[in-house]
């Protein structure tokens, strides 16, 4: 019965050609088909029996399917139309019960997942990926003659708070990443750094000694690891949420081998400001600078078996452009990396909008990308 009615299916001719009475009993036999299959899988599994002609018995229908007789009116559009329409309804709750009971479901479009057919055009967010990965990125630039600086301030807005989501996977605001030195470094937020919840995170690649970070003795801690390269990072507990809030990054001391950075973020609706900590970076030509560049993007991070894009929250951060040395980024662009990667995120999307002189950087859920990837030459403000 079901090769039949696939078959069936395949030879339907569209409502907008000309109308012919084999047309109408073309449709007229798939739709007795597809009932009487919808029978079959009511009587079988025992859901919506009540509405099965004559009942079922020993779970099958109890009274044979129905044969539709000939079509002896005149064939018209609207005819063919509303058949169609109880085609398509009858094929939608045929895959409901594919999928509930795990039948037939390789002929589900587009699939199965917990139970209820994947909906059309988002086969792409149930499909499994593996973190870590980051899938839009919105790159700052400066002006030529702006070589280095030493002091980066950015704002931003968390416009949803997503908490701490999960125990295996989180996110990470990624608000610059840059070098001093040719020292790597990168800073942001965290849903769940090292399991203790929402953080402020900073850390520099090129080293594992501890004796190149402060952090606070309170609520503070570091890691020094190998697992991304050598790197040491000072984190700490930070109730971030859905607000506004400005992250400076300057030079707090100078020792013989090298220059002391140190990371503040400011709540701009309470105005309280917080230390992270600092980390030492070596001088290159006796003095240490950052790169005048910086990008910033959403990591999706942890678990060490696969995710489903659906399964990760949408959340929407907004970033101003950033100041150098007091000087604002002049252009930049946004790109999506990663999209020929199996592990790709395409529930992403970034954009700037001149209105808030900002970039938006959404990701998850059921995110559309909406937005192409390019230049952008920023407003002055």
């Amino acid at each position: 019965m079901l090769a039949a009615i696939v078959v069936v299916s395949a030879l339907l001719v569209p409502a907008a050609s000309a109308q012919t009475v084999e047309d109408i009993e073309a449709r007229d036999s798939l739709i007795a088909a597809q009932e009487a299959l919808l029978n079959v899988y009511r009587c079988r599994f025992g859901i919506d029996t009540e509405i099965v002609p004559g009942g079922c018995i020993d779970g099958v229908p109890a009274e044979p399917a129905a044969v539709p007789g000939s079509f002896t009116g005149t064939p018209t559009a609207a005819a063919i139309e509303a058949r169609d329409g109880l085609i398509a309804a009858q094929e939608a709750l045929l895959n409901v019960y594919r999928c509930r009971f795990g039948i037939d479901t390789e002929i589900v479009p587009w699939g199965c997942f917990n139970g209820v057919p994947v909906p059309e055009g988002q086969a792409h967010l149930y499909d499994p990926i593996r973190p870590p990965m980051a899938p839009a990125y919105i790159d700052w630039r400066w002006p030529n003659d702006q070589q280095h600086f030493s002091e980066l301030v950015t704002e931003f807005t968390i416009h949803n708070d997503v908490g701490n989501w999960s125990n295996r996977y989180g996110y990470y605001l990624i608000l610059t990443q840059n070098y001093i030195s040719d020292t790597g470094f990168y800073f942001g937020l965290q849903t769940n750094a090292n399991g203790r919840g929402k953080a402020v995170i900073f850390s520099r690649w090129g080293t594992r000694d501890l004796a190149n970070a402060r952090w606070s003795e309170a609520d503070g801690w570091t890691e020094s690891s190998g697992h991304e390269g050598d790197f040491i990072g000072v984190r700490r507990s930070y109730p971030w949420s859905a607000s506004n809030y400005q992250i400076r990054m300057g030079p707090d001391g100078l020792d013989s081998d090298g220059q002391w950075f140190g990371l503040w973020i400011t709540d701009l609706a309470t105005g309280v400001t917080t230390w992270i900590g600092s980390l030492k970076f070596p001088l290159l030509n006796g003095t240490a600078a950052m790169q005048p560049y910086s990008s910033a993007t959403i990591e999706l991070y942890g678990g060490y078996e696969p995710i489903r894009p659906i399964e990760i929250p949408q959340w929407q951060v907004s970033v101003k452009r950033p100041w150098g040395d007091g000087v604002q980024s002049t252009w930049g662009y946004t790109s999506y990396p990663w999209d020929d990667s199996e592990n790709a995120l395409f529930n992403s999307d970034v954009w700037y909008d001149p209105s808030e002189d900002a970039a938006h950087l959404l990701v998850g859920g059921t995110t559309e990308r909406k937005t192409a990837a390019g230049r952008v030459d920023f407003s002055s403000g």
